[in-house]
């Protein structure tokens, strides 16, 4: 039973990244549209924002103290 929950989670994990990676190349595109460094800087932007939503909860994880 345990198995099939990871396997589902990671699933769900799997498609929330193909939709996130959707949606900012979507963003990315507009942008590049209206100009072709608001594009860039659009793109840089969206990269370093998921990397700290990322990062931060991985930090904060690691810093809890070990049982």
């Amino acid at each position: 039973m345990r198995r099939i929950a990871v396997v589902g989670a990671l699933g769900l994990v799997g498609l929330l990244t193909l939709f996130i990676v959707n949606q900012v190349a979507q963003v990315v595109a507009l942008a590049d549209r209206l100009s072709p460094a608001l594009g860039t800087i659009v793109l840089w932007v969206s990269v370093v924002l998921l990397a700290v939503s990322l990062g931060v909860p991985v930090y904060v994880l690691l810093r809890l103290p070990r049982v």
